[in-house]
């Protein structure tokens, strides 16, 4: 909770549809009893399910412009400097199961709720100036970055799975910069 004390039990959460879920409750059962309790979004610092952790972030989903609130799985490790979040959407009203899968980044010094997710214009086009400008204090990682390497590059039309690979390579060696 955002005071610092730690709830367990049940919790009802809309992190999956879009739904900005700034001026919403959630349903929190506390642990060994069966009566819910509404607790607003904003008292919620974090929620852990099977090791994963969740935080409420603003996301700027189908580069709308529009931010919602909504929990995101965090993927990097607590002490990054550069923090890596998935969003995992499933579409349930088609008959092929569509998933959808989003990647958001905070940087150091960032708001508390404000994310960058992986294709805005805030890092594609021009990845190698955008990005290499966010880790300024670090410039053997700067010139990588600006050299256009493959493992620390990627555009627009890059699949998923390469804008992670060289997301995660950023964050790490960010971290150890010195």
């Amino acid at each position: 909770m955002e005071d610092g004390t730690e709830r367990k039990g049940l919790i009802t959460v809309l992190f999956e549809n879009g739904t900005d879920i700034r001026n919403q409750v959630m349903q929190f059962t506390p642990a060994g009893s069966t009566i819910a309790e509404d607790i607003a979004i904003t008292k919620i610092s974090y929620y852990t399910i099977n090791g994963s952790i969740y935080y409420p972030k603003y996301l700027n989903l189908y580069t709308s412009g529009t931010n919602h609130l909504l929990f995101v799985k965090r993927l990097s490790a607590a002490g990054s400097k550069i923090q890596l979040f998935e969003l995992h959407q499933k579409y349930k009203s088609n008959n092929t199961g569509e998933e959808t899968v989003y990647y958001f980044i905070t940087l150091p010094g960032s708001a508390k709720y404000e994310t960058i997710e992986l294709t805005s214009d805030k890092l594609v086009p021009n990845f190698d100036i955008k990005m290499s400008g966010m880790v300024a204090d670090c410039p053997d990682l700067v010139q990588k970055i600006k050299s256009k390497k493959p493992a620390y590059n990627y555009s627009l039309v890059s699949f998923g799975p390469k804008k992670i690979e060289v997301m995660k390579r950023i964050i790490s060696e960010y971290n150890s910069c010195r």
